[in-house]
């Protein structure tokens, strides 16, 4: 096994933890569209892409309660 090899197989690991968070996160407000055990493809794209839209388009702490277009926008129009 090279150095690098293990280097990446560590660094996988090492954000599992803060992976983990975000992931439970996301799958709470995914169940706020979709009860637990639903079936998504009883759904159609337009629907899935309509609820990702929605995820994509809340305000974000971390943004200081900005949504990420709104911080986003001054780069793109420079």
């Amino acid at each position: 096994m090279s150095t690098e090899t293990i280097y990446q197989a560590l660094y996988v690991q090492s954000r599992g933890a803060l992976q983990r968070a975000t992931n439970e996160n996301t799958n709470g407000l995914l169940r706020q569209y979709f009860p637990k055990s639903s079936d998504l493809s009883a759904h159609s794209a337009d629907d899935l892409n309509w609820v990702a839209a929605e995820l994509n388009d809340r305000p974000r702490k971390r943004l200081g309660f900005k949504k990420p277009i709104e911080q986003i926008r001054p780069l793109l129009l420079r």
